[in-house]
């Protein structure tokens, strides 16, 4: 018994997306339309990226991610503040 025969246009509505095809933007982001937020997250965005030109920045669903190897900084953008999440090794 032979399966249905579907287009790849029918196919492509059911498969899943790969993080390469799913892109987001600052505008993705609500809490960084404008206003104070947008104003912090700018100057907290020029800091970072000015520390060192190998750090690079990427648009998530739920936060930015700023990397090295990996993430170093998380920012998640919020009603009335930027929550910080940072993530380093200290030596002992």
């Amino acid at each position: 018994m032979a399966g249905p025969h579907l287009s790849k246009e029918v196919l492509a509505g059911y498969t899943a997306k790969s993080v390469s095809e799913t892109s987001y933007s600052i505008d993705d982001h609500p809490y960084l339309a404008g206003g104070a937020n947008r104003n912090l997250f700018d100057e907290l965005r020029k800091a970072v990226l000015a520390l060192d030109p190998w750090w690079t920045e990427e648009f998530l669903k739920r936060y930015i991610a700023y990397k090295a190897e990996t993430n170093f900084i998380d920012v998640v953008p919020q009603a009335k503040r930027l929550r910080l999440s940072l993530k380093c090794h200290l030596a002992t």
